[in-house]
């Protein structure tokens, strides 16, 4: 677990212990985070939830950005969350330092 998710842990809409789902605007706030610690945005990934326990994964909601630089992973994963609907969750990936 980075600093980063350490940070934001208690901010988790959905807790899985080894990764952690947060809502739209925790997510872009994650994602401002990490570019103040120049930490690069890796991937993005949305999942519905389906009920207390289920969540299912969304790949049209999901997007890799392991191949860009961290200005361009930036800008692309918050115009990305600010197209995606409310109700879903998102992991984000990040570097880990």
């Amino acid at each position: 677990m980075n600093k980063i998710e350490i940070k934001f842990r208690n901010k988790a809409a959905i807790d899985r212990g080894t990764y952690f789902l947060f809502t739209k605007e925790t997510s872009l706030e994650f994602i401002k985070e990490c570019y103040r610690e120049k930490m690069k945005i890796l991937g993005v990934d949305g999942f519905y939830k389906i009920d207390a326990k289920t969540i299912q994964p969304s790949l049209e909601h999901s997007v890799d950005f392991s191949e860009l630089e961290i200005e361009e992973a930036y800008q692309h994963s918050v115009e990305f969350l600010n197209q995606q609907p409310e109700d879903l969750f998102f992991e984000i990936v990040c570097s880990e330092d």
